[in-house]
């Protein structure tokens, strides 16, 4: 019985020390088109890939901006965003997390507006 004791105090106290770290990867911005928008392609950060009616777009977190094309075979765009980078120092073992807020639709775009959702990064384009 003792001895359970000591390695139930044991554990106890090791789980007590272990941190938690919150999200630090990239972060991207879910792009949500309205209306009939039919792209099979984006180009911008990370490249060339395909992209599904909607999806998730790279953001850059050494910078204030993103510019992405998206095209289908008909259509060109220009989604341009800004946005306030905040970067916060967690603990030696979890290092630094970048949230993103006060999103906003640059000129360069061509989309008339978007509505965007800093807590999940969701981004609406309008035409």
């Amino acid at each position: 019985m003792k001895n359970i004791l000591i390695v139930l105090c044991t554990v106890l106290i090791l789980a007590s020390s272990c941190k938690r770290c919150y999200d630090i990867s990239e972060p991207s911005i879910f792009l949500r088109p309205y209306g009939s928008f039919h792209y099979r392609q984006f180009y911008g950060i990370g490249g060339k890939d395909t992209l599904p009616w909607y999806g998730y777009l790279p953001v850059a977190i050494n910078s204030d901006t993103s510019v992405y094309i998206l095209m289908d075979s008909a259509v060109r765009d220009t989604l341009a965003i800004s946005y306030q980078r905040i970067v916060k120092y967690q603990s030696e073992e979890c290092g630094f997390a970048v949230r993103l807020d006060s999103f906003k639709l640059l000129d360069v775009s061509t989309f008339d507006s978007a509505s965007f959702n800093s807590e999940n990064y969701e981004v609406t384009l309008y035409r």
